[in-house]
């Protein structure tokens, strides 16, 4: 079985970190701390909107 190196998965960690804080400032989700984990929940009402006016953009095309 092939090891994964460290310092790749510590990159992998990042790019998620940065991908929550977008999605979270996007109002997509919200976030509780519990220590040092933080729980991420998926704000619905906001999606549902995000999407429908994805929706209405592509609808133009």
């Amino acid at each position: 079985m092939r090891q994964l190196h460290p310092r790749k998965n510590w990159i992998v960690a990042i790019n998620h970190f940065k991908l929550y804080g977008c999605v979270k400032k996007a109002g997509l989700v919200t976030s509780e701390r519990h220590g040092q984990w933080t729980f991420y929940q998926r704000h619905e009402a906001n999606i549902e909107a995000f999407l429908n006016e994805v929706e209405k953009e592509l609808l133009k095309l």
